[in-house]
């Protein structure tokens, strides 16, 4: 739910910032000869167009969080969605010219203001949410699944944790949390076999922590199941099916 949050503030500031940048485009598309029916006459158009624009920004994977800190490869797929969405621009204006307007220049000129705020946006939005309004993160347990897991989340502080602390699972668990003004708090597997440990947690639950599972947190922040929670049996099931050539036929063509 927090990680949903986020994306929809970032889709919500790309909204705002796509409008804004139609202000400029009119301004300095029609130099000397603005007024206000212009802009009125390009909103109906370009709200189209910034609809299809936003599918591909999200094709391009500008809503990822762990993709939206300011380095090479966010640039790389924005500079990429941009070119994509010229060409959808060009595609929309010139292919199906349903409306009284041919933005030649408007377009390059609305292109090179979106790319801009898209590049402020984000790099707003990951100081606002990597220094600001961080969830305070602690294990309890502590295992190399739970070490690479705090290594991972302390890489990418716009996912909105702050790793505080490992938990010391042999001393009391509730005073642990109040000092560390703990927000969430995550178990391993092996910590859930003391009953001790579980009867501290379940008094903990007035604190109004959020605690989760080590492995859900891992596939969910990372994206994958850690293989130790992986049971045998699955992998004789699963690599026993034979070859799917035509899955692989239709996988590849897509």
């Amino acid at each position: 739910m927090f990680k949903k949050t986020r994306q929809l503030i970032l889709l919500v500031g790309d909204i705002i910032f796509l409008y804004l940048a139609l202000l400029p485009t009119c301004y300095f598309g029609f130099w000397g000869n603005y007024n206000p029916d212009i802009l009125q006459e390009h909103i109906l158009p370009f709200s189209l167009l910034y609809a299809i624009w936003l599918i591909v920004f999200y094709i391009f994977g500008l809503y990822e969080l762990d993709f939206n800190r300011p380095g090479i490869t966010l640039w790389t797929r924005i500079v990429g969605c941009l070119f994509f969405s010229a060409l959808i621009g060009i595609s929309f204006f010139y292919l199906t010219p349903i409306f009284n307007i041919t933005p030649k220049t408007n377009l390059a000129i609305n292109i090179a203001f979106v790319g801009l705020f898209l590049i402020i946006w984000r790099r707003a939005f990951y100081y606002l949410f990597s220094s600001f309004y961080l969830q305070r993160l602690a294990f309890l347990g502590e295992n190399p699944l739970a070490r690479k897991l705090a290594k991972e989340i302390e890489k990418q502080p716009q996912l909105g944790y702050k790793v505080i602390k490992f938990l010391d699972p042999k001393k009391n668990i509730i005073s642990q949390i109040k000092r560390g003004r703990i927000d969430v708090l995550i178990i391993s597997q092996e910590m859930k076999a003391s009953s001790a440990l579980i009867h501290q947690l379940y008094k903990s639950l007035s604190l109004r922590i959020s605690c989760k599972d080590l492995s859900q947190t891992y596939e969910l922040i990372l994206n994958k199941i850690p293989i130790r929670f992986i049971p045998q049996s699955w992998f004789l099931e699963n690599l026993s099916e034979g070859e799917k050539k035509a899955y692989d036929k239709v996988k590849r063509f897509i």
